[in-house]
């Protein structure tokens, strides 16, 4: 399970990577928006994950 969440994590860093500097630096306002898209969406998944892993870890530690 570890070895899968440092995947994914590394997977979405890498694209919130990419959609960040294709959204500074990119010249073309439809790319833009698309890469501002796409960063919102990744930002929106991170934020995502790092809920349920808190419910998580809470729901082990108090209810077990």
């Amino acid at each position: 399970m570890t070895v899968l969440a440092i995947a994914a994590g590394g997977t979405l860093l890498s694209v919130t990577a990419a959609a960040s500097g294709v959204a500074l630096f990119q010249a073309d306002p439809l790319r833009r928006r698309d890469a501002l898209q796409v960063l919102r969406i990744a930002l929106g998944a991170t934020a995502l994950t790092g809920a349920v892993a808190a419910a998580t870890r809470l729901h082990d530690v108090l209810l077990w």
